[in-house]
C-alpha cells in the first residue's frame, strides 16, 4: 500500500509543483513508463521486484542526482554549465562514470539530463548488469554498461553478501586472486575508454556499498579531473568500520565544496578554470 501512496503523491507533485518526471504505470506492473518533462520524451524501465521500483523512484521521482534548488546551488549549476560550454567549444564531449549502475536507472538519468555526454556504467553483479543493459537497450540510449567493479587499482574481488537484496551487494577485493569479478581503477577507465582528446571528465557518481574505503585508499589524482563527484557514504550501513574515512581525508585536502542532499554528498570543484 505504501508504494501506491508514494506513486500517487508523485503524480500530484508532477502537476502541482512541476516535478520533472512522471511515472505513468502503477507499481505492480513489470513495465514502468515514465515521462521526462525536460527532454520531452517517454522512456521505459523494467522492474524485477519492489527493490527495483524503489531504486527507480529514488533516481527519477525523488530526483537524487540533481543539486537542490537554492541561490547557492543555482550559482554552482551555472558554473558547471559554463565550464561545459567552454569544453564543448573545444569540441570535447563530457564523460560521466556511473559506479554502481544497478538497474541502469542512474545511467539513464544522466543520459537524459546530459544527452551529449558519454556514459560508462559499472556494475559488479551479473544479473544487475544484464538488467541495466536491458533497460538501456530498450530505450536505445548510447550508454556502455560494464560488468566490472571500481577500485583504487586493478584486480579481482567477490561479492561477500549474495543473500542480500540486489541494491546492497558488497565486494571484497582479493589481493592475490587471478580471477573473480574484475576490478578496475578510475585511471584505467579513463585510459581504456577515453584515451584521446575528444573527451573531458565531468561527473562521477559513486554508490558502491562501502567500497569507497578501498577506492579512496590510494591513486586519487583523478579527483581533480572531475568538476562534480556524487557519492553515497556507508558508515550508517557498517558501524565502526570507518568506510568513509579515506574519502573524507582525501577530499578535505582539495579546493571543493561539500553539499549534502538526501543520501548523497555532492563534491564540486571550486576552481573550474
Amino acid at each position: 500500500m505504501k508504494i501506491y501512496i508514494i506513486w500517487i503523491i508523485s503524480i500530484l507533485k508532477f502537476f502541482l509543483v512541476k516535478k520533472r518526471f512522471l511515472l505513468l504505470s502503477p507499481p505492480f506492473l513489470e513495465k514502468q513508463y515514465f515521462y521526462d518533462r525536460k527532454s520531452k520524451r517517454f522512456f521505459l524501465l523494467y522492474n524485477r521486484n519492489k527493490i527495483d521500483w524503489g531504486t527507480n523512484w529514488q533516481v527519477f521521482l525523488d530526483d537524487q542526482f540533481s543539486l537542490p534548488f537554492t541561490n547557492y546551488n543555482d550559482t554552482r549549476n551555472k558554473d558547471l554549465l559554463n565550464y561545459t560550454k567552454k569544453q564543448n567549444n573545444n569540441n570535447k564531449t563530457p564523460i560521466i562514470i556511473d559506479c554502481g549502475s544497478n538497474t541502469g536507472a542512474s545511467s539513464i538519468y544522466f543520459k537524459l539530463t546530459y544527452p551529449k555526454s558519454k556514459i560508462i556504467g559499472l556494475e559488479i553483479d551479473k544479473n544487475n548488469f544484464l538488467h541495466s543493459r536491458k533497460n538501456v537497450e530498450t530505450n536505445q540510449l548510447d550508454i556502455d554498461i560494464i560488468n566490472e567493479g571500481i577500485s583504487c587499482d586493478n584486480g579481482f574481488g567477490n561479492i561477500i553478501n549474495p543473500e542480500e537484496e540486489n541494491n546492497a551487494y558488497q565486494i571484497q577485493k582479493e589481493t592475490k586472486a587471478l580471477s573473480g569479478i574484475p576490478l578496475i581503477s578510475i585511471d584505467t577507465v579513463l585510459k581504456t575508454y577515453f584515451n584521446d582528446d575528444k573527451y573531458f571528465p565531468y561527473i562521477i557518481k559513486i554508490d558502491i556499498e562501502g567500497g569507497e574505503e578501498d577506492l579512496f585508499q590510494k591513486n586519487t589524482n583523478w579527483i581533480n579531473y572531475f568538476p562534480m563527484i556524487i557519492i553515497e557514504l556507508h558508515d550508517w550501513l557498517m558501524p565502526k568500520k570507518k568506510t568513509s574515512i579515506n574519502f573524507l581525508r582525501t577530499i578535505s585536502k582539495e579546493n571543493r565544496d561539500f553539499i549534502i542532499k538526501g543520501e548523497n554528498v555532492f563534491s564540486i570543484k571550486n576552481n573550474l578554470d
